[in-house]
């Protein structure tokens, strides 16, 4: 058993190094693969090295379909092309801790409507409020927050340079479609201090003790 959770493993694995998504094509080895299952017991080694060998070549195949399933319903939630650097108005729930730094202030937010007409349905997007040239720079977001925000975004993109911060990755993993900015005009209007959700509840008390440790 331990074998065969370690074929899967190594399934998932061979997907994670693949430079694009495979075909569906190959899905016909499954049932092939499977009848080693079917395949008697028997004492003579080399029939036993053939039903193993078949069984572990299934669970490769299976963590290999799996991790392609998985990818491929995460890439169809990305942006679509066509609205990228499109305005987009939509109501959210700041879920993580806000950053600052010298250009602005960046969150994540859980999307919780579209309000643009046949706008892509998106679960998560990062986007940034850059400072105003003139005034004063205060953080208007806290975590828990609900915003109704215009946005433009645009798909995720990272750099290919070796052992660097692979920011397609990092939003890969993390169910982020789309990343962008907040538009000024019109501007962001708070519709709640704290949504009534257990996430939004986590990200103010997590918000709340960084800044007590502060």
């Amino acid at each position: 058993m331990r074998a065969y959770l370690i074929a899967f493993c190594l399934g998932i694995w061979l997907l994670q190094v693949q430079p694009a998504l495979p075909s569906a094509r190959w899905l016909w080895l499954l049932p092939l693969l499977s009848l080693s299952a079917l395949l008697p017991r028997s004492p003579r080694s080399w029939q036993a090295v053939l039903r193993r060998a078949g069984i572990g070549a299934l669970c490769l195949a299976l963590g290999f379909a799996w991790a392609a399933w998985r990818a491929e319903l995460r890439l169809a939630e990305r942006l679509p092309e066509h609205w990228q650097g499109v305005d987009i108005a939509l109501i959210g729930v700041v879920s993580t801790l806000p950053q600052t730094d010298a250009r602005g202030e960046r969150v994540v937010l859980d999307v919780e409507r579209m309000l643009t007409p046949n706008a892509p349905r998106l679960a998560r997007v990062q986007v940034t409020r850059y400072w105003p040239r003139d005034g004063v720079r205060e953080a208007l977001f806290h975590a828990g927050a609900r915003w109704q925000l215009t946005v433009r975004l645009k798909r995720p993109y990272g750099t290919h340079n070796p052992h660097g911060f692979d920011l397609e990755a990092w939003m890969l993993e993390r169910n982020i479609g789309a990343g962008g900015y907040v538009r000024d005009a019109p501007p962001p209007r708070q519709l709640d201090a704290r949504a009534a959700t257990p996430a939004a509840w986590l990200a103010a008390v997590r918000e709340q003790l960084r800044t007590r440790i502060a």
